[in-house]
C-alpha cells in the first residue's frame, strides 16, 4: 500500500543531506502534515486538506493546485522547487484511481 510506503520511508529518512535526500526534506514532518489514516479524525482532516487544496471548489484538484497546495498547505519549498517529481507524483495519482470512472469521486 502507497501510505504503508510512505511510513516505513518517513521513520528512516531525517532532515540531514546525505545521498538518498540531498535537499536535506524532512519527511516525518511532511508524514505528520499528511492525514493518511482511516480514523474519522484522519478523514475530517483529509477532506479539510482537500477543499483547501480544491481552490476552484469543483471536486477535483489539478496539476497546478496541487503544485500550489505543496507550497501553501505542505510549505516545503524543496519539494515544490522538484517541478519534474511533482508531475509524475500528480500524474501516478490520477492514473492509478482510472477505474473510479468519469465524474466518480472516491469516498474520500
Amino acid at each position: 500500500m502507497i501510505t504503508q510506503g510512505f511510513k516505513a520511508h518517513t521513520n528512516q529518512v531525517t532532515n540531514t543531506p546525505n545521498s538518498s535526500n540531498p535537499e536535506g526534506i524532512n519527511w516525518a514532518l511532511i508524514g505528520q502534515k499528511l492525514p493518511m489514516e482511516k480514523t474519522p479524525e484522519q478523514v475530517k482532516r483529509r477532506i479539510a486538506m482537500f477543499r483547501q487544496i480544491d481552490m476552484n471548489g469543483n471536486g477535483y484538484v489539478s496539476l497546478a493546485e496541487m503544485d500550489k497546495a505543496v507550497l501553501t498547505v505542505l510549505q516545503c519549498e524543496e519539494i515544490f522547487q522538484a517541478k519534474p517529481v511533482i508531475v509524475r507524483a500528480f500524474n501516478a495519482a490520477k492514473n492509478a484511481v482510472k477505474d473510479i470512472g468519469k465524474n466518480k469521486v472516491g469516498d474520500d
